[in-house]
């Protein structure tokens, strides 16, 4: 206590202004400057730190507020947000962004306990231990006083301290105000989940009205006549990588049952996500219009649900991911314009994805739809892993680690052994529900992709699919399979896979290369985003490394 008690933020000589700032200023720095030890911070995030700081203490420079409530409150805001802030660089090892946020907002209780209970450490918990130190022992002494002793007089001199440093920034960064607005916002944390929020709940507004919308407006939308029943699959998975695929490469055999069928299958070798931390992010561009650069929401509005509704099918969604209320997440309020929905999990994250074969098949023993699309919506082999397969999967349990790299720590092995084995598990339900469909007259098809990728420590020494710091392979090169039965084969009358297999893709314009596969022509399509299309233009990869 006495080292601290020398600090000079508690001398009594200098100022209540110069105290205060420095209060406002050290928790929102300490968990930046821990980050910066894994990835490069710019300083105008730093320099905005301090500039915003001086902001918090307008108030007192004014004379508007004596009290020390009202830093109390800015104390307590930003100490809860550096805790998010500090927790987020020990377990991704990198700054937080607007998408974990968005993560946050759209994640239930049952989830983040699954989640703390992979990413707690030792490291961790002692960090952010003396972080609460640090935020009690520091405002303990700082508000031992009722009022604070700010002298509120030259006002210009300190109105042109505090604007000054904003306009060399704007200068700086050539009169670009939303640069420097977005670094403002990426040094103030509370900023950045008001921000976050905000946006966050605009899309959810937008997809919530554009239900009510749908039965409104009229698309453009032709099918070609197709005298054929028509079974199509989309099986979203989840946080799979082909870095731990055999079908892919990986050492291990992970993928037994897809091997045995690999000729059936269009295994495409270059598709990617474009948002690894997040599912909503990515299933959101999946299902509708809204691209990664869009400058609003408003392709929201259209979802491929939409499309295939006024097209002639009949549309539904299973899933195996939780929902606690009608709308609980964004996800679960993109199903909304499904026909029929149907989830397997309601309160927890461990029920396995077998569970979805009995609603799967009894809407294959549908005779009256002529037309149906599903959307299967699976677990996958999200952490944590060892709750993702039974114990006949438990294969890779001794063996030792796969990769070039030797690891000694137990629990990274087990978290490899585990992944693997989910990953095994995960294959034999896609090769099960493609014997499923095999059984089907008429004509049938199924896309499979992982809404994102998962690095276990494959390309760095981290697990995860998070904002782990920088992008590695594993966590934007995802598997991208279709597979058709013989009379859609006939039907679409498809070159040889080889033609297509190799091709940039991102999933963002999925819902284009459904339109193609499905023969729906309507003006929102573009041949250029289909996979399927022989106008198809390869895609700038969000990873860098398969531009090349």
């Amino acid at each position: 206590m006495n080292i601290f008690n020398k600090l000079p933020i508690f001398n009594r000589k200098m100022s209540d202004f110069w105290k205060l700032f420095i209060y406002f200023s050290i928790f929102p720095f300490l968990p930046m400057l821990y980050s910066r030890i894994y990835i490069h911070r710019r300083e105008e995030e730093f320099i905005f730190i301090f500039l915003i700081s001086l902001l918090y203490l307008v108030p007192y420079k004014f004379g508007i507020i004596k009290t020390k409530s009202y830093a109390l409150i800015v104390g307590i805001s930003l100490f809860v947000f550096g805790i998010i802030d500090l927790a987020h660089s020990f377990i991704f090892k990198g700054p937080i962004n607007k998408q974990i946020f968005y993560i946050i907002f759209d994640t239930n209780i049952s989830e983040t306990k699954s989640f703390l209970s992979d990413f707690i450490q030792l490291e961790m918990i002692v960090g952010i231990l003396f972080y609460v130190f640090l935020y009690f022992f520091f405002t303990i002494k700082i508000f031992s006083k009722q009022t604070f002793e700010i002298s509120t007089d030259k006002k210009l001199k300190y109105s042109v301290f505090i604007i000054l440093p904003f306009v060399i920034k704007a200068i700086d960064y050539k009169f670009s105000m939303k640069k420097v607005l977005d670094v403002y916002a990426l040094s103030n944390q509370p900023l950045n989940a008001l921000i976050s929020y905000l946006n966050y709940r605009e899309q959810m507004d937008i997809i919530n009205d554009s239900k009510k919308e749908a039965e409104i407006i009229k698309l453009d939308i032709t099918k070609n006549d197709n005298p054929e029943s028509e079974t199509h699959v989309l099986l979203i998975g989840e946080s799979l990588s082909q870095s731990h695929m055999s079908l892919y490469g990986y050492k291990r055999n992970t993928n037994p049952k897809l091997l045995s069928i690999k000729d059936e299958l269009f295994v495409f070798k270059n598709v990617q996500c474009t948002d690894p931390p997040s599912t909503l992010a990515n299933l959101q561009k999946v299902f509708t219009m809204h691209t990664s650069d869009a400058e609003d929401f408003s392709g929201l509005k259209i979802s491929i649900l939409d499309i295939l509704n006024q097209a002639g099918y009949k549309t539904y969604w299973l899933s195996n991911q939780g929902i606690l209320g009608k709308n609980t997440s964004m996800t679960t309020a993109l199903s909304q314009k499904a026909h029929k929905r149907f989830f397997t999990s309601t309160t927890h994250r461990y029920d396995l994805d077998e569970k979805l074969f009995k609603p799967i098949q009894n809407i294959l023993e549908e005779k009256t739809v002529h037309k149906k699309f599903i959307v299967v919506h699976l677990q996958g082999n999200h952490n944590t892993y060892s709750h993702r397969y039974t114990a006949d999967y438990a294969k890779f349990n001794n063996e030792p680690s796969p990769y070039q790299r030797d690891y000694h720590d137990k629990r990274k092995v087990d978290q490899i052994n585990e992944y693997d084995n989910s990953v095994l598990y995960n294959d034999n339900f896609v090769y099960t529900l493609i014997s499923k469909l095999k059984r089907l007259e008429g004509q049938v098809s199924m896309i499979y992709f992982p809404d994102h990728g998962e690095e276990i420590y494959y390309s760095v020494d981290r697990q995860g699919h998070g904002n782990i710091g920088f992008p590695t392979e594993s966590l934007f090169q995802i598997p991208f399979l279709f597979w058709q039965n013989e009379n859609f084969k006939d039907y679409r009358n498809l070159k040889d896979k080889n033609y297509y297999i190799n091709r940039k893709y991102t999933i963002d314009h999925v819902i284009h290369s459904l339109m193609d596969l499905y023969e729906i022509s309507s003006s929102l399509y573009d041949s250029e985003k289909s996979i399927f299309s022989d106008n198809f233009v390869d895609m700038k990869l969000p990873y860098k490394g398969k531009n090349e």
